[in-house]
């Protein structure tokens, strides 16, 4: 953004500031208040993974009024669902969003990106879907299907200057 000079400079803060109070208002239900928010779904199923469990305790002999204490377990580490295996019914837009930002900070670009295509389904005419899941796949050298997504978000909104910033990049780089 360094880059950029004269007029465009404050446009591009602009679009960066707005993308980012979009992407808060979607991440946190689009203004539900806390309770009304279902937390998230996770299948039953799954065993949970990284839970610590206790040494076993050698033998040891107990005096009549001595009771034994279980030991303490750690919570299981709850972890979001794979798109693909999402039990109940559909999540909503900004759940979308914010499971695949969970999956991104994870390093889990594949289910990131599926994510967003679930969030494009849901809401199609979002542009700010279409780059998040661009950036992604071009992140994972799936350059064509980045400049794809780049076209698809432009058939949305033609006068969209991110994503078309986007598709220039990505065509340039190819």
């Amino acid at each position: 953004m360094f880059l950029i000079q004269g007029k465009y400079k404050l446009i591009a803060v602009v679009t960066v500031v707005v993308l980012c109070a979009l992407g808060s208002w979607l991440i946190w239900g689009r203004g539900k208040h806390k309770q009304d928010i279902q937390p998230p779904v996770h299948l039953e199923s799954q065993a949970p993974t990284g839970a610590i469990t206790p040494d076993p305790q050698p033998n040891q002999s107990k005096s009549a009024n001595q009771s034994a204490i279980p030991p303490q377990l750690t919570p299981p580490v709850t972890r979001p669902t794979p798109p693909t295996a999402i039990a109940g019914p559909k999540l909503s837009v900004g759940e979308y969003y914010q499971q695949a930002m969970e999956y991104k900070n994870q390093g889990r670009y594949t289910d990131a990106v599926n994510s967003y295509k679930l969030a494009i389904e849901a809401s199609p005419n979002e542009t700010m879907f279409y780059q998040e899941k661009a950036k992604l796949e071009f992140m994972m050298t799936k350059k064509d299907e980045a400049i794809k997504t780049c076209q698809d978000g432009l058939k949305i909104n033609p006068n969209d200057q991110m994503l078309q910033n986007q598709l220039n990049i990505y065509q340039a780089s190819r």
